[in-house]
Parts: structure tokens; sequence; C-alpha cells
């Protein structure tokens, strides 16, 4: 049995849709993963005074974009954090989404199961508990410290249906600096209709106590390619921008080497679009 949230608010944003509105049609939400209050030796970025600052900083941004890209934003944090600054600032910004705010113990994991064995359980719990997400909704997942500074051009560049929107990489020495085996699903942010959700990655993690990395979902997906009943993109049309800094190493993405690796990646993108770099 799933136990209740620890904190679980709705707020709602002025000329925010109503509940009766969002039931009756299918539209896009966000959801922001989060550990506010990260295990012991888990990240190299665990100030939680800084972490704060890094969530209510995309929360401000998230909040800031058109309603047209999304109507609501759900905010889930594993760690039972302390969510009062996340719901102050959910209630005093002036926005046009419906914030629904989930707060729960997850981390009862080994830390040497790793980021995605933790998030991956935090998104089932999050789209089980909300009281928000529709069945035939779409949701973009990003990493909630993390801006997707152009989700919104990335969103408008989508025009047929899909069940999931991510990033596939399979080029040496990018990313993990390996000469072989370096595939991998950039879990930063992807998008999945609900549906494609709960056929292609919802409970894997209850399998996967060993192995459950980026290379695995690259192989997950790229299986389901071409031998599913989904409609996956494997690549964003857009190269994604992302601002703000990696956890596990605490470098940022939008300044120094980073920036110039996303700079060569968006010409690669548009220039050699088979070339997943």
């Amino acid at each position: 049995m799933i136990q209740p949230p620890l904190v679980h608010r709705v707020i709602h944003g002025k000329e925010s849709p109503s509940m009766q509105e969002i039931s009756s049609r299918s539209a896009a939400f966000v959801l922001m993963t989060a550990t506010l209050s990260p295990p012991r030796g888990a990240v190299a970025r665990s100030d939680l005074t800084t972490r704060l600052n890094d969530y209510l900083r995309a929360l401000e941004f998230y909040l800031s974009l058109p309603k047209t890209s999304f109507d609501r934003l759900l905010f889930v944090d594993n760690s039972a954090g302390d969510i009062e600054p996340i719901e102050t600032l959910a209630r005093s910004t002036v926005h046009d989404k419906i914030v629904e705010i989930i707060s729960f113990a997850g981390n009862d994991h080994p830390v040497q199961y790793g980021k995605a064995y933790g998030e991956f359980k935090l998104i089932d719990y999050g789209l089980a508990m909300s009281k928000l997400a529709q069945e035939q909704d779409v949701f973009w997942k990003v990493t909630g410290r993390l801006l997707l500074t152009n989700i919104a051009e990335i969103m408008k560049s989508l025009s047929d249906p899909f069940d999931l929107v991510c990033d596939l990489h399979n080029v040496p020495f990018v990313g993990t600096g390996k000469l072989k085996g370096n595939r991998n699903m950039d879990l930063r942010s992807f998008a999945c209709s609900t549906k494609g959700y709960r056929g292609l990655f919802e409970g894997l993690w209850k399998q996967r106590e060993s192995g459950f990395d980026a290379e695995f979902f690259y192989n997950v997906v790229k299986t389901s390619l071409h031998n599913g009943p989904f409609q996956i993109v494997p690549r964003f049309p857009l190269q994604p921008r992302f601002s703000g800094a990696s956890g596990r190493h605490d470098r940022r993405y939008d300044s120094g080497l980073q920036a110039v690796k996303t700079n060569i990646r968006a010409t690669v993108r548009y220039t050699l679009p088979w070339l997943w770099l």
C-alpha cells in the first residue's frame, strides 16, 4: 500500500484553470523532481540552502512561462524536506498555473542504487498521488533544480502526438568519457504521455537495484523504438539548454566547457541529425 504524502498542497494562481477545465481536456504539465534534503554522501551539491535556492529559482522560472505551454506544475520532493519556502513562493508569485506540491519520505534505499533509482521511484509516487495529473495528459519531467530555458520553444517544435520525447546519445568520449558502451538517455528532462510512462518506465525501479542508470534507459527506449506500440521521438528537435549546476559534480551547465559542449551539440543536431552527440 502506498503511504500518503507528508505534505500535499494544491495552489491556484491568478487565472489558473479550474479543476473542471483540466478534467475535460488533455494538456501538458511540468513535473519538477526534488530532493530538498539529500542523503549524506549522495551528491556534491549538498548544502541545503544552496539546493533550496536552486529549486526556488527554477520554480519561479517555470511559473513565469505562458499557460499556453502548460497549465499545471507538479513539484514532488522525496526527502520529507522543508516545503514551506516552496509553498510560499507558489502562493506569493503572480502566475496562471495550478501548482501541486507533494513531499514524502522516499529515500529509504541505499545511496549506491543511484540517482535514477530514487528519481523514478519519485515520479511513480507523484503520478499516483497527484490530484491534477490526468490520464490523457503529457508531462514534462525536469530535474527540479535546473532551468530548461528553452522548454517553451521545444514544446512548440513538436507538432505530432507522442508517447515519449527524449534525448538519446551514442557517441564515444562524450558525457562519460568512455570509448565503448557510451550510450545514454539524458535524464535531466524528457516528456511522456501518461500512457507512455506507464508502459515504458513505471515500476522499473523495483526491479533494478543495480545498473539503473542512463545507459539502462537508453536500451529500454531503443528497444521500444523498434518493437513497441508507443510513438517515440528519440531526439529533441532543438538542443535543450539548461541553466544551473549538476548535483553530482556541482558543475554549471551554462558556463565554461559545458556551455561550449552545448553549442557544439546544437550545431551538430542541425547539420548532422543522424549523429546523436
